[in-house]
């Protein structure tokens, strides 16, 4: 986060800008948190020019959210400034490159929810007996699949 602050308040100085810091600690990058509903209904209502951000997926990692964000700093007419990417958001292209990664935000997401599921369902299944005693033994154990049906190169 202080990082993040830093890199948003050393931008803010070269361009000259004022801002104001909201930060959101603890929520998820999949979920619209009562700051950020915040700052939006400040951006909707004329209150500011603009929402600078560190990086997109410190913003949302939602497909559905991230297009809201950038549709609704378009048709209100207000900045959506992100330091990363170094793309202006204003254009076609930019958005168009904003979306590529918020897609990939959102798959990375999925991704970590389907580790830790698997990794959970791992640590609560009853190991096999014949697993259990390698271990005991102080062995290690493992398991292969032959496969019979692959296509010869």
């Amino acid at each position: 986060m202080e990082a993040q602050r830093a890199t948003i308040d050393a931008e803010a100085e070269r361009r000259g800008w004022d801002t104001e810091h909201f930060t959101a600690a603890g929520v998820t990058g999949k979920v619209i948190g009562s700051q950020l509903r915040e700052v939006l209904t400040l951006l909707a209502s004329g209150q500011g020019d603009g929402l600078l951000v560190a990086k997109l997926d410190r913003l949302s990692r939602s497909i559905v959210n991230s297009a809201n964000i950038i549709e609704a700093a378009q048709t209100q007419g207000w900045s959506l400034v992100v330091l990363y990417l170094g793309v202006d958001l204003t254009t076609a292209a930019g958005r168009l490159m904003a979306m590529n990664l918020v897609n990939f935000a959102q798959c990375e997401r999925e991704l970590i929810s389907e580790r830790t599921k698997a990794g959970l369902a791992a640590k609560r299944a009853p190991w096999s007996a014949q697993a259990r005693q390698a271990w005991c033994r102080g062995e290690s154990y493992w398991t292969a699949g032959l496969v019979s049906a692959l296509p010869s190169s």
